[in-house]
């Protein structure tokens, strides 16, 4: 597990409500997610008679990626340099982020299945650290060197 994230997986897995560990998940390698978006009956055309909805990465990547690049747009105004490898960045600021408590995801991802991984506070395993909120991370990477 990466040293950046240790400490913030430590503590979920110290927490009550987690799946029994004869689930057989690994509590030694890389976790994730690291951050959420919205990504569920998410709009990508305005006012589209069909209704055209997405879900999944293929609603919540592309809002992450465009949060990322205003965040460097800002920089490079400011003739700072670009943020590159963000995760470590992630976890030393997680209150730049909406953290997200309550909700979980399922054993076999239906809506009815047992829930496995709860939501908490700081890093699950459902939501990472949040979701970013721009006006935090915009007042934070501006003063980054």
């Amino acid at each position: 597990m990466p040293a950046w994230q240790k400490d913030a997986v430590a503590e979920y897995l110290n927490m009550s409500g987690l799946p029994p560990s004869s689930y057989g998940y690994n509590t030694t390698g890389r976790a994730y997610p690291d951050i959420s978006a919205q990504g569920y009956s998410y709009c990508v055309v305005p006012f589209d008679s069909y209704g055209c909805f997405i879900a999944g990465t293929s609603a919540s990547t592309p809002t992450t990626s465009a949060i990322i690049a205003l965040l460097n747009d800002l920089r490079f105004q400011l003739n700072k340099r670009p943020l590159g490898f963000l995760n470590p960045l992630i976890y030393a600021h997680m209150d730049a982020f909406s953290d997200i408590t309550t909700g979980h995801n399922t054993v076999d991802g239906r809506h009815s299945s047992k829930p496995a991984w709860p939501a908490k506070k700081g890093w699950d395993a459902v939501t990472g650290v949040g979701t970013p909120n721009y006006a935090k991370l915009a007042e934070m990477v501006a003063f980054l060197p």
